[in-house]
């Protein structure tokens, strides 16, 4: 047995959660999420809150949390805009820093469950909501910036398609002054080989390169740019 089985072993076992535990976190789950629902945020934030910390007692180790997390679908995405929409984006980079650290720190020649594959995605996409949230409300800290890029390392090591977190980023750069940076982002996103909704992205990499050569004051390249968008994307 090698140190980590080691360490594993003496932390709670994979699918073996305690009924009373499951049915404590679930309960606190669905009250948090149908508190948000009825516009009662503060109720709902304490209610996921406790429902994660609830997790995290049951599996204090942050790799078997991980291994958790898909059963319980979106509670990490919920927690995340519900910290977003109250403005608590410290607390945000509480919740995900422990979880992208955990996922940074595996080996990445060591084969992974499906399961925690699954849960590495989670968190992926709750880091890109927490991403988004700050794009739209104007929050383009440095310390976003650097979530998204750790996002990204994260999803390249892992054969996942970052091209979502990389339009992101380029956004942050681009409102940051940053063009350089941002159109780099843009070419890498249009020379991907694999992505869904590749029309979409296109179309929306295009119309950021538009934005990013008027700022480098290439105008010439912005308007080629801007004369294969489509109509919806022009107006």
């Amino acid at each position: 047995m090698d140190e980590h089985e080691g360490r594993r072993s003496s932390t709670t076992t994979i699918g073996t959660m305690p009924p009373s535990s499951r049915h404590s976190i679930e309960r606190l789950y669905q009250s948090g999420k149908t508190a948000i629902q009825d516009k009662n945020y503060q109720i709902g934030l304490t209610y996921l809150q406790r429902a994660y910390s609830e997790l995290g007692k049951v599996f204090p180790d942050l790799e078997d949390r991980l291994e958790q997390l898909h059963e319980w679908e979106n509670m990490l995405n919920w927690l995340i805009v519900c910290q977003c929409d109250m403005g608590k984006f410290d607390e945000v980079q509480n919740t995900l820093n422990p979880l992208l650290q955990a996922v940074e720190s595996m080996p990445i020649a060591t084969p992974v469950s499906e399961n925690l594959m699954n849960s590495i995605c989670k968190v992926c996409e709750a880091a890109e909501t927490f991403i988004t949230k700050c794009n739209r409300l104007g929050r383009r800290s440095s310390e976003t910036a650097i979530t998204a890029t750790r996002v990204i390392q994260v999803q390249q090591t892992r054969r996942i398609t970052p091209v979502g977190t990389q339009l992101l980023l380029a956004e942050i750069y681009l409102r940051q002054g940053y063009g350089n940076d941002a159109e780099r982002q843009c070419l890498e996103i249009a020379t991907a080989r694999e992505s869904e909704n590749r029309a979409q992205i296109d179309e929306e990499t295009d119309l950021l390169l538009v934005l990013i050569y008027y700022q480098l004051g290439n105008a010439t390249e912005a308007q080629c740019k801007r004369a294969i968008l489509s109509d919806e994307y022009k107006g």
